[in-house]
């Protein structure tokens, strides 16, 4: 790993301390209007598919040759990270607190969650399928185009930070905020 990276994985770690602490503020306290965290949730999507779509813009296809072994994507692979970290634990909390609004429709939310992330997960893996065999293998087997580079590369970046994984974790972290609704805050919850 170079400096480069290093520089930029600090950077957004310092620079992000400050937002990570207005989300979870403001999403652990009941003295904002549920639209206005939602308006915050919408904010970060927002920001998480704009890295993702460079990210996509920075990856070689496959039929493009690897001019040297640098990978621009990767200097972004960092910050989208912190972002996803920020944007999990603020959907999380926003979760808890949606769900016990539209509880009673619980047995439709959560199959399509699940619906959803397997949907993501089979998606992920006919890409990968489909990337590695016109790459001609893996990293590992010898003769393919990546052989001997990391896993993350220029060719695959856009394969392990995507639409498709963005979907499954934004599904799974609203599965997981169901087994934390305690019957105590459904009962005292009040709408704001």
């Amino acid at each position: 790993m170079d400096g480069y990276m290093i520089a930029i994985m600090l950077a957004c770690f310092f620079l992000l301390i400050k937002p990570f602490r207005y989300f979870l503020n403001l999403f652990l306290g009941n003295d904002q209007p549920l639209l206005y965290k939602f308006s915050h949730i919408i904010g970060l999507v927002i920001l998480i598919l704009f890295i993702m779509l460079i990210i996509d813009d920075l990856t070689l296809q496959p039929i493009q040759k690897l001019a040297s072994n640098q990978n621009a994507a990767l200097y972004l692979v960092s910050p989208l990270m912190m972002v996803l970290a920020i944007y999990m634990t603020s959907l999380f909390l926003f979760a808890k607190e949606f769900l016990l609004l539209v509880k009673k429709y619980k047995p439709v939310i959560v199959p399509v969650l699940l619906f959803t992330s397997v949907f993501s997960i089979m998606e992920l893996i006919n890409k990968s399928s489909e990337l590695f065999s016109t790459l001609g293998g893996t990293p590992e087997q010898p003769g393919s185009t990546i052989h001997e580079l990391p896993w993350i590369n220029a060719y695959t970046t856009s394969l392990f930070f995507n639409g498709h994984l963005f979907i499954f974790l934004t599904s799974l972290t609203i599965l997981c905020a169901y087994p934390f609704l305690s019957q105590k805050e459904a009962r005292d919850y009040t709408i704001n």
